[in-house]
This record gives C-alpha cells, sequence and structure tokens, in this order.
C-alpha cells in the first residue's frame, strides 16, 4: 500500500466520522431506549484528568488522551444533533 498524503488521510477521517455519526445517529433515533444508549456513550467518554499540570511533565500521551476525548464528545453531540433532526423534521437545516 502506497503511503497516503495528509489530504488523504484528513479525507478518509473525515468519511469515518461521518458515517459513525450517521450510525449512531439512526440507532439512536430508532431504538426504543435512546435514553439508555445516550447513557452508555456518555459513559464511555474517555476521561481527562484535569488535576495534574500539563506543562510541569510533557508527554505525548497527555496529548493523544486529550485529542481522543475532544473528538468523542465531537462524535456524541454530532450524533445527537443529527438524531434530533431525524425525530423532527422542522429542526432540520435548509438544504445548500
Amino acid at each position: 500500500m502506497s503511503a497516503l498524503s495528509p489530504e488523504e488521510l484528513e479525507a478518509r477521517i473525515h468519511a469515518q466520522r461521518e458515517m459513525l455519526v450517521a450510525l449512531v445517529a439512526f440507532v439512536a433515533a430508532s431504538a426504543p431506549e435512546a435514553d439508555r444508549l445516550w447513557t452508555e456513550l456518555e459513559q464511555a467518554l474517555p476521561l481527562q484528568n484535569h488535576q495534574e499540570d500539563p506543562g510541569a511533565i510533557t508527554s505525548s500521551a497527555f496529548a493523544v488522551a486529550g485529542a481522543t476525548a475532544l473528538e468523542y464528545a465531537a462524535l456524541l453531540e454530532g450524533a445527537r444533533l443529527r438524531c434530533e433532526a431525524q425525530r423532527d423534521p422542522a429542526r432540520r437545516p435548509a438544504p445548500g
């Protein structure tokens, strides 16, 4: 497999992100226990420990963990918004 350019990697990650958001939103919109699904997903949110001073000891692990938590939260929020739009057509954004 050839090396991918940064743009190709970004496009693939973006497509995967959109697919995940669409799948979670669809499942939540059609699940009889949607509240339980959201609770389970929220509990799986990677934790950030804000008690330590990130400048005291630099570590790439903190950067990765922080970025992971932010991306997970963004995916969850995107799925919630899309689910709400699927349930209530009046909340759907206008096309184009």
